[in-house]
């Protein structure tokens, strides 16, 4: 299974406040976003995250991160 996901950045000094991703395990994916293991949002944090969706084939779920 394949997520494409949403976190959201609490913090009201961050100038990003959102980010879309995509991968094949969620949970691990949220913990490197929040233990500055993730190239793209170290900087920020923390993050939550408020969506996702589940897609059974890499190539739709990337059509979908793209949206």
């Amino acid at each position: 299974m394949y997520y494409v996901y949403v976190l959201y950045n609490r913090d009201e000094a961050s100038k990003r406040k959102f980010y879309i991703g995509l991968t094949n395990d969620l949970d691990k994916r949220i913990f490197e976003h929040n233990s500055g293991r993730s190239e793209y949002t170290s900087k920020f944090g923390p993050w939550q995250l408020v969506y996702y969706e589940a897609y059974q084939s890499v190539k739709d779920a990337a059509v979908r991160e793209k949206r």
